[in-house]
């Protein structure tokens, strides 16, 4: 993927690596910095890998969320990379969370990664219906932070699993952001590979 796009900015999720073999590949990859957060035993782990022409400040850190703020060419920005908690009961407090510092910014920002969680059934193909309400909680998140999903290009159902002998595909991986980043990047675009 990096040798094709080479992004300036690498969030990698469920790393479940230790530090020492990330710092070799943040340097195999071609990038100049990077930040981890280490895996919990054998599960989690968080990586975000950036290039040069990057300032990048740090601003929270924790097993789920990892926000910064960005300087790039003259501009300022914010990037909060998220890893949705895998266990339904905790999600919610990851959204708190990010709704804390969130939702009071007004300037550009979004939001990229593995959400472990969809906006609707149409985000979904196999399993049983989910009732509406089930929804509710990350579409108010995002709402609250005034998130739009970006265009996208690709295979946005992202994970695919089996759950009493049916495969289940969902969406749950995405790039959202606030009207000032979108008018900051007009281009701005995901691609599923």
């Amino acid at each position: 993927m990096c040798r094709v796009h080479f992004p300036d900015i690498l969030f990698l999720m469920e790393t479940k690596n230790k530090l020492e073999v990330l710092a070799e590949l943040h340097v195999a990859l071609g990038y100049k910095w990077f930040r981890t957060i280490e895996p919990d035993g054998l599960s989690g782990g968080l990586a975000i890998f950036w290039k040069e022409n990057l300032d990048v400040v740090v601003l929270l850190e924790d097993k789920n969320v990892l926000d910064m703020k960005i300087t790039s060419g003259g501009r300022v920005w914010f990037l909060s990379c998220i890893y949705g908690n895998p266990n339904p009961k905790f999600r919610a407090e990851v959204w708190e969370r990010v709704t804390r510092f969130g939702s009071s910014r007004k300037d550009a920002w979004c939001m990229i990664g593995d959400f472990n969680e969809i906006l609707s059934n149409d985000e979904k193909i196999g399993g049983k219906v989910r009732h509406l309400s089930s929804f509710r909680q990350f579409q108010t998140f995002l709402q609250n932070c005034d998130m739009k999903e970006l265009g996208s290009t690709g295979n946005k159902f992202t994970w695919r699993g089996v759950r009493n002998k049916q495969t289940i595909k969902c969406c749950l991986d995405r790039c959202v952001a606030n009207p000032s980043w979108l008018s900051m990047f007009p281009s701005g675009h995901q691609w599923f590979l």
